[in-house]
């Protein structure tokens, strides 16, 4: 959910003028590796499941992700302001503290 709220942020940001994508890459770089293990842990939940086929299983995976961008624009999108997006460092620091690695 993260990573997903992370990019579509840093989207609108943009949008309103605030360039923050440089920032939201390099966040996202520095947490890369947890990104590709939270999906390869979605994609073997959703084959063992056994309600899908293993190549639908990364389907699966990436449906979430969407879903969790989608999830943003409801939500979180109508309350973005210039204030917080000048503040979108602040931001991505708390979404990296509530990453969960294990």
């Amino acid at each position: 959910m993260h990573f997903a709220f992370a990019m579509k942020g840093a989207e609108q940001c943009d949008k309103l003028g605030y360039p923050s994508m440089a920032a939201q890459r390099r966040w996202e770089k520095a947490h890369a590796d947890l990104l590709v293990s939270s999906m390869a842990r979605i994609e073997q939940h959703a084959a063992s499941s056994g309600s899908v086929t293993p190549a639908q299983a990364r389907d699966v995976a990436l449906g979430l992700f969407v879903r969790f961008k989608d999830r943003y624009d409801q939500e979180m999108a109508p309350t973005v302001t210039a204030k917080s997006c000048m503040r979108f460092n602040e931001t991505l620091s708390f979404y990296g503290t509530r990453l969960i690695s294990d």
